[in-house]
């Protein structure tokens, strides 16, 4: 195994946009999930006592210790990931393709995000107002 390929990043100059924006959304991920393996278990699980402590003081917990391995793995198995051939055209091709497409002027954009907006609002009020008349209905109907 050539560990040389393994730490160069595969096409190092293309999709940097892409590689970035990938990588950040892992980092959001792996930190929520970080988050949430923290706060699982209850207080009086090995996972909340403390490694080592001097004296009195809890010097470190294993849990915060445990999740930034986490963290760091998680950021090991993308940078491996990333560097696989497939992930990375595909990556490069996506960046390539975005920069390609026909961006709206902000006032447009502006303008269908509002109609999307009403429209989902309007909706949802009248799929509101309709769940409800039938639920009443539905309800005099089971008492008759």
């Amino acid at each position: 195994m050539d560990f040389k390929k393994l730490l160069l990043p595969y096409k190092p100059e293309q999709g940097r946009i892409a590689r970035g924006t990938a990588f950040g959304i892992l980092v959001l991920l792996s930190v929520f999930a970080a988050k949430s393996l923290y706060d699982w278990p209850s207080n009086e699980s090995w996972w909340r006592l403390p490694l080592f402590s001097l004296g009195e003081a809890e010097v470190v917990r294993g849990a915060p210790i445990s999740l930034v391995f986490f963290v760091l793995l998680v950021g090991a198995c993308y940078a491996y990931v990333v560097n696989l051939p497939k992930a990375a055209d595909f990556l490069v091709e996506t960046e390539a393709e975005l920069k390609k497409v026909n961006w709206p002027p902000p006032h447009e954009f502006l303008g269908s995000s509002f109609v999307v907006v009403v429209s989902v609002v309007l909706l949802g009020g009248f799929l509101a107002i309709t769940d409800f008349l039938f639920h009443h209905l539905m309800r005099h109907i089971g008492k008759l």
